[in-house]
C-alpha cells in the first residue's frame, strides 16, 4: 500500500468534505442561508464591526418596527437619538450601548459652569440589574436614579462625601468616600441620571470641582482617585434588556416581517407584566429566533458553520505565519537586544527620550502603506517618507535597503545612542521598525527640504544669502564637533554632505547617521573610510 503524503490527504478531505456539502444540499437549501445570517433576507447585518440581527434592522423594511431602527453612521451604529451601540446579543436578549455621563460643576467661588442631565426613553429597552451598576464620583456629590419600575414611578440614590483628597482610597474600591456605586432592580426602564453638590464643592474645590454620575457596566469600571480632578470619560458602556411589544403584533403572519417567532422551533416568553415578549430556539436548535427557520439543530448549524469557517481558518495561518515571519526578522535585527538596552536605560535617561519601538503595523498605518505619495526623498541608503502618528505629530520614516547581518549590535547600540541626542541641530531619531527583513528608523519631521535643495534650486538659492550659508556651516561644524567630543558615546558621521542637512527657517539640522559609526569610550583613536553616496 503507499502511503498518501500530506498534500495527498488534504485532497481527498476537500472532496470528501464537498461530498457532504452537496449531499445535505437537499434537506438544508432552504435553511442554510437563514441559519448562517442574522438579518432579513436583502438586508445588511453589520455597521462597522457591529452585526445587526433581526428584529434589529438598518431601515423601516429591515427592522421589526421604529424601536428597533438602528442608524449607521460613519459605521457606528446609532440607537434612538444618538445613543451608539458595540454590541447586540439575540441569545441573551441583550444590547451593550454607550451612555452620557451625567455631570455637575463649579468654579472657585462656587458658581455653577456646568450641569447636564441624560436619560433612556426608548420603550423597548430595560438596565440589566445583574450587569451594571449605577455610581457617582465626586466628594461633595450625590445623585439620582429615576424611572419606571412595575409600572409605578421609581427613584434611588447614591451619596459620596469627603474632605481631603488623601483620604480617599486608591486602591480601586468605591464605596463611598469619593466614589459610591448601588445595584439597580430589575426592569428599570425610562430612567434619568441627575447629579447634585451638597455645597457646589466649595470645600473640596481645589481636588474636585464637579460631580458626575452615571450606569456603567459592572466590569468596566475601575475608580481612581485621580479621576476627582478630571473624569475625561463622557460616555460609559451599559448593558441593556431589550424586548418587542405585545401591542406591536399589528401585521399578518404571512408578512416578510414575523411578528412572533420564527416559523418553526422556537419558544414565546413573555416578561412578567406580559407587555412584552423575547423569542428563543427551542432545545436542542440554535440560531436567530427572530428570521423564519432561524433556529437549527447543532448537526445542520455544524456543516454551515464548517462551510464558512475554512476560508476563516486559512486566514487565521496566514496570519500566524505573517506574525511568526515578524518575530522571526525582529530577533534577527536585535530587537530582543535593543528592548533589553531600552529597559536597563529607563533610570539612566527620561523615558520621554528613549527610543521607541514601532510595529510594522503602525509604520504601514502612518505612510499609508508606503504610499509613493508620501515619499519625500531618496537616497543610497533608502527611501523616505512622510507618515503621520496616531497623536497627529508628523514624523520622517527612513525604509532602509540593506543592512549588514554581522553589525546587528553596532546598529543597535546606534539606535539606543543617537535616540539619546537632544541638539538644535541635529535631526531627532523617535525609534524604529525591526518586524520588517530590513530594519525602518522613524525621525522627526523637518518640512523645509534639504540644504542641496536650497543650493541647486533658482528660486531657493536666492533666497540663500552669504550671511545664512556661512550659519549653516558654523551650525553643522558645531554639530560635528558636540558629536566628536561632547556626547556621551562619541559618533563619527562619516556621510555629512548639502543632501544630508536639513534646514528648518534656515537652522541646520543633520541627519541620515546611517553610515555614521560610535568611537568607544576607552579608544582615543580610529581609522575609518568616508562613507556614502556623492
Amino acid at each position: 500500500m503507499v502511503a498518501l503524503n500530506f498534500h495527498g490527504a488534504l485532497l481527498i478531505l476537500q472532496v470528501g468534505l464537498l461530498v457532504l456539502l452537496i449531499t445535505t444540499h437537499s434537506i438544508l437549501s432552504s435553511s442554510s442561508s437563514s441559519a448562517a445570517a442574522a438579518a432579513l433576507q436583502g438586508c445588511f447585518d453589520r455597521c462597522g464591526d457591529v452585526e445587526i440581527p433581526y428584529p434589529f434592522g438598518m431601515s423601516e423594511n429591515c427592522s421589526l418596527n421604529a424601536n428597533f431602527t438602528i442608524k449607521c453612521s460613519n459605521s457606528t451604529p446609532i440607537y434612538g437619538e444618538n445613543i451608539g451601540v458595540t454590541n447586540i446579543s439575540t441569545d441573551r436578549h441583550e444590547m451593550t450601548i454607550m451612555w452620557n455621563v451625567a455631570h455637575d460643576c463649579y468654579n472657585e467661588s462656587g458658581g455653577l459652569v456646568s450641569w447636564n442631565v441624560h436619560w433612556l426613553d426608548i420603550p423597548s429597552l430595560s438596565i440589566s440589574s445583574s450587569k451594571n451598576k449605577f455610581g457617582v464620583i465626586g466628594c461633595d456629590s450625590y445623585a439620582y436614579l429615576h424611572g419606571i419600575h412595575k409600572e409605578n414611578n421609581f427613584s434611588m440614590g447614591c451619596m459620596s462625601i469627603c474632605e481631603d483628597k488623601d483620604d480617599v482610597p486608591d486602591d480601586g474600591s468605591c464605596s463611598g468616600i469619593g466614589c459610591c456605586q448601588v445595584d439597580i432592580p430589575k426592569g428599570l426602564k425610562y430612567a434619568t441620571i441627575l447629579p447634585y453638590s451638597s455645597k457646589n464643592h466649595t470645600g473640596v474645590i481645589k481636588f474636585n470641582p464637579c460631580s458626575y454620575a452615571f450606569v456603567v457596566k459592572r466590569t468596566k469600571f475601575n475608580f481612581s482617585r485621580n479621576f476627582l480632578g478630571n473624569f475625561s470619560e463622557t460616555e460609559m458602556p451599559v448593558v441593556v434588556d431589550w424586548a418587542i411589544d405585545n401591542e406591536a403584533e399589528t401585521r399578518e403572519a404571512s408578512s416578510e416581517k414575523y411578528i412572533k417567532c420564527g416559523r418553526e422551533n422556537t419558544i414565546l416568553e413573555f416578561t412578567p407584566d406580559r407587555q412584552q415578549y423575547n423569542c428563543k430556539c427551542k432545545e436542542g436548535y440554535r440560531g436567530n429566533a427572530y428570521l423564519p427557520a432561524g433556529c437549527q439543530t447543532g448537526a445542520a448549524i455544524g456543516v454551515i458553520v464548517l462551510f464558512f469557517r475554512v476560508p476563516w481558518l486559512y486566514l487565521v495561518l496566514k496570519k500566524r505565519k505573517l506574525i511568526q515571519l515578524k518575530e522571526k526578522f525582529f530577533r534577527q535585527n536585535g530587537g530582543l537586544l535593543l528592548r533589553q538596552k531600552l529597559s536597563g536605560d529607563r533610570d539612566q535617561y527620561n523615558s520621554n527620550e528613549a527610543a521607541k519601538i514601532f510595529t510594522e503595523e503602525e509604520l504601514l498605518n502612518a505612510t499609508l502603506k508606503y504610499d509613493d505619495t508620501r515619499i519625500i526623498g531618496q537616497g543610497g541608503f533608502g527611501t523616505v517618507y512622510k507618515g503621520i502618528l496616531p497623536d497627529n505629530r508628523i514624523v520622517a520614516i527612513k525604509k532602509s535597503k540593506l543592512m549588514d547581518r554581522n553589525e546587528i549590535k553596532q546598529f543597535i547600540n546606534e539606535v539606543v545612542v543617537l535616540s539619546q541626542i537632544n541638539h538644535r541641530n541635529v535631526v531627532k531619531l523617535l525609534g524604529c521598525c525591526l518586524e520588517t527583513q530590513v530594519p525602518s528608523l522613524v525621525y522627526e519631521f523637518v518640512p523645509n527640504g534639504t540644504l542641496s535643495d536650497h543650493i541647486h534650486d533658482k528660486e531657493k538659492s536666492c533666497k540663500l544669502v552669504w550671511e545664512i550659508r556661512l550659519r549653516i556651516a558654523a551650525e553643522t561644524a558645531e554639530v560635528l564637533s558636540y558629536l566628536h567630543s561632547a556626547a556621551s558615546t562619541p559618533i563619527i558621521h562619516r556621510d555629512v554632505k548639502p543632501s544630508n542637512i536639513l534646514v528648518d527657517n534656515y537652522t541646520a539640522k543633520v541627519s541620515d547617521f546611517g553610515a555614521s559609526r560610535l568611537v568607544p569610550q576607552d579608544q582615543i583613536e580610529l581609522a575609518t573610510m568616508v562613507q556614502g553616496t556623492h
